[in-house]
C-alpha cells in the first residue's frame, strides 16, 4: 500500500503534467537518459569492451562522472557570470546531440583510446542535465 504522504506527492507530481512548462523542459532529461542508455548499453558492449577490455568500461564510465561534476561547476560559473543558463543548456545539448551522431557518422570499430571521446560528450551533457537542468526546474517550480 502506498503511503498517504507518498500518495499526495506522486498527485502534486502527476498534477504538473498539465503544464506546458513541464513537456517543453522535459527534453534534457529524455536526452539524457537515452544518451545514457546508448553509451552504457551499446556503446559499452559494442565498442569499448571489445577494442580496449572490461576494465575501460569502468575507467571511461568513471572518467564521465568525474568530467560531469567537473563541467558542473564550471557551468555553474558560466551561468552566473552570463547571468543565464540558456547557452549552458544549449551547449549540453550539443553534447547530447554528438554522441549519436558519431555514433551514426563515424566507424568506432577502430578508435580504441580515442573511445572516450563520446564519453567526454556524455559527462558534459550528464553535467548540464544534473546541474544547470534542475535550476532551470526550479526557477519556473520553486
Amino acid at each position: 500500500a502506498v503511503q498517504p504522504k507518498a500518495a499526495s506527492k506522486l498527485l502534486a507530481a502527476a498534477g504538473l503534467w498539465s503544464d506546458p512548462v513541464i513537456w517543453c523542459l522535459s527534453p534534457t532529461n529524455l536526452a539524457f537518459g537515452f544518451s545514457a542508455a546508448l553509451m552504457n548499453g551499446y556503446m559499452a558492449v559494442e565498442f569499448t569492451e571489445p577494442q580496449l577490455g572490461e576494465k575501460y568500461v569502468g575507467y571511461f564510465a568513471t572518467a564521465t562522472a568525474v568530467l560531469s561534476a567537473v563541467f558542473s561547476q564550471l557551468f555553474g560559473m558560466a551561468s552566473v557570470r552570463m547571468g543565464t543558463k540558456g547557452p549552458v543548456l544549449f551547449a549540453g545539448s550539443l553534447c547530447f546531440f554528438g554522441v549519436p551522431v558519431l555514433l551514426l557518422t563515424c566507424h568506432f570499430h577502430s578508435w580504441h583510446y580515442w573511445l572516450i571521446v563520446p564519453y567526454i560528450l556524455q559527462g558534459c551533457g550528464r553535467a548540464v542535465y544534473e546541474s544547470t537542468n534542475r535550476g532551470i526546474f526550479a526557477d519556473f517550480f520553486p
